[in-house]
């Protein structure tokens, strides 16, 4: 509960609808064929409260963003596993997959929940993420290991920005690569060495209709330890 005294809006808040269906299938034995397929439908409502033109007095403080978004997809994934000669050995992991997502999203003024006015953004969307990636692990002797990985993304953009009357259509690609090092001296101690690339899409509502020139935003990891 909220104190009466308490320095926030109580009709602030969020409310969530989702609906989830996903599909698993893996196949028996050591170097099994997986794959998942899912469907996603989900509407989101938030409720805050903040100031959204400090130099106009008569706007409301509190804003609605409504978000109405459909979500499918699914991915295919390999594994293998190889005994070399001189108690070597290597596996690998290939993988290909597709995730697309289409959406409502829009911004409204309101007192207590209650809508003011018409919608002061609003953008449909979709996107469309086809990937692929690969991942191999070598064992030169039973107590090292060393990785190397290349993960790459397409993003397919349209853009519709009904308030401002903008349609953009932008396409997007980036790669993700990985590598580690995993040292075992004795039994039960690790050190490793990992370097890894991740990256970050632009979003369509809040970024993209307003700079349709953005590129995907890239962080590097790396990291040394021992467990």
């Amino acid at each position: 509960m909220l104190s009466d005294r308490a320095a926030v809006n109580s009709t602030d808040g969020v409310d969530v609808a989702e609906q989830n269906v996903v599909f698993n299938y893996r196949q028996k034995g050591d170097q099994p064929l997986t794959a998942n397929a899912y469907l996603i439908n989900e509407m989101i409502e938030r409720w805050a409260e903040f100031t959204t033109a400090p130099t106009n007095t008569e706007l409301p403080g509190q804003a609605l963003n409504a978000e109405r978004r459909i979500v499918f997809g699914g991915s295919i994934e390999k594994y293998f596993l190889w005994p070399l000669p001189g108690g070597m050995s290597a596996d690998l992991l290939l993988g290909l997959g597709e995730k697309s997502t289409f959406a409502r999203e829009a911004t409204f003024n309101t007192i207590r929940r209650s809508p003011v006015g018409a919608e002061s953004n609003a953008v449909d969307f979709s996107v469309h993420n086809p990937f692929g990636y690969a991942q191999l692990d070598f064992k030169p002797v039973p107590w090292i290991k060393l990785t190397g990985g290349l993960r790459y993304d397409f993003f397919f953009y349209d853009v519709n920005d009904i308030v401002n009357r903008v349609g953009i259509s932008p396409a997007l690609a980036v790669d993700s690569p990985k590598a580690g090092l995993s040292v075992a001296p004795v039994a039960g101690l690790d050190f490793f060495l990992n370097f890894g690339q991740g990256f970050r899409p632009p979003d369509p509502y809040f970024e993209l209709s307003f700079n349709p020139h953005l590129p995907v935003s890239k962080n590097a990891t790396e990291e040394a330890g021992l467990q």
